[in-house]
């Protein structure tokens, strides 16, 4: 679709994630949602807490990698998994989704609770995207490919409220996504 704006020669979607990242700025700004109740801090409320958390996502990735073997990748994967879903996907649905679904528009401030709902919605929704395929001409739905992101998602969620900040949910995102790569590429 957006080919033309496909400069670099890549094979991985950086023009996607990056208007994503320009439409996630126009919400915050056009909603007025101030960076403390999207995320966008780096002061972190239980920083042990979010430290052990981001090993644990590590280990997942590569079990799910060990799991899905998607085979030695390459350069460009490396760098693109290490920078783009984390930080066009933790600040939708860690960041703005729980905040609109919180109510927290118009410069109203973060909450301090563990919001359980909006952690389990936001997750359901980020899983049914990742399920969600287009392939020549029809839309399909794998049942595994949302699964994973949605069980995941969860504890993602936890470490946004618990830690107050989206920082350590994107680093743990990226590392994650790398360690699957890797993981994955393991005796291909």
């Amino acid at each position: 679709m957006f080919k033309s704006l496909d400069v670099l020669g890549v094979h991985w979607n950086w023009t996607g994630k990056l208007l994503s990242l320009l439409l996630s700025a126009l919400v915050i700004t056009g909603l007025r949602l101030s960076p403390a109740t999207v995320g966008l801090t780096f002061r972190q409320r239980h920083l042990k807490i979010g430290l052990i958390a981001l090993v644990l996502f590590i280990g997942w990735g590569a079990c799910l990698g060990l799991l899905f073997k998607p085979g030695a990748p390459d350069a460009e994967t490396l760098a693109f998994q290490a920078c783009m879903p984390g930080l066009s996907e933790e600040l939708v649905y860690r960041g703005i989704l729980p905040a609109l679904l919180l109510g927290l528009v118009w410069g109203k401030a973060p909450i301090e609770g563990m919001p359980w709902v909006v952690i389990f919605v936001s997750s359901a929704v980020f899983g049914i995207l990742h399920g969600l395929n287009y392939s020549d001409g029809k839309l399909g739905f794998e049942v595994m490919s949302a699964l994973f992101p949605f069980v995941g998602s969860i504890p993602g969620g936890w470490l946004r409220f618990k830690t107050g900040s989206l920082l350590i949910p994107i680093v743990a995102h990226g590392l994650a996504n790398v360690a699957f790569h890797i993981a994955g590429g393991i005796g291909t």
